[in-house]
């Protein structure tokens, strides 16, 4: 036997209110190319020839990746640095530096290639990340 639709009262539910507020404005602007960037970018590439001079010489051990310290001038997230070019790994991470992998000589090609656009005046993908550089060596 069928009963009546009313003997079976349907749940209210309530819509419930955001525990946090919703920033009002706009996001904070990201890096901005700094007015001296050409000359620095070439000051990079010059470091990065003589890092990769280095790590030639150096003899191998277990791993044959070459390692590069980056000194930074501001903090930047490690999955957007391997973004920068595709098969760099963040070793390591501290307050103002980063411990690069390159793992075969062409990523290192296409780091340098993004520097040289750079120290031209070019523009590059995530050269935001690229004005947070201050200095590289090897490690």
């Amino acid at each position: 036997m069928a009963e009546p639709e009313d003997s079976h009262p349907h749940l209210e539910l309530r819509r419930e209110e955001p525990v946090t507020k919703r920033r009002s404005g706009r996001p904070p602007p990201g890096r901005k190319r700094p007015p001296n960037f050409q000359s620095h970018a070439n000051t990079l590439g010059e470091h990065l020839q003589n890092v990769r001079q280095a790590t030639d010489e150096q003899v191998g051990g277990y791993d044959i990746r070459r390692l590069i310290k980056v000194k930074l001038t501001e903090k930047v997230l490690p999955a957007d640095v391997a973004k920068m070019v595709p098969g760099i790994q963040v070793i390591s991470q501290e307050e103002d530096q980063l411990i690069l992998a390159f793992a075969t000589d062409s990523q290192l090609d296409k780091f340098e290639a993004k520097l040289a656009t750079l120290s031209a005046g070019g523009d590059v993908a995530y050269q935001n990340i690229m004005y947070a550089l201050q200095d590289l060596s090897y490690w």
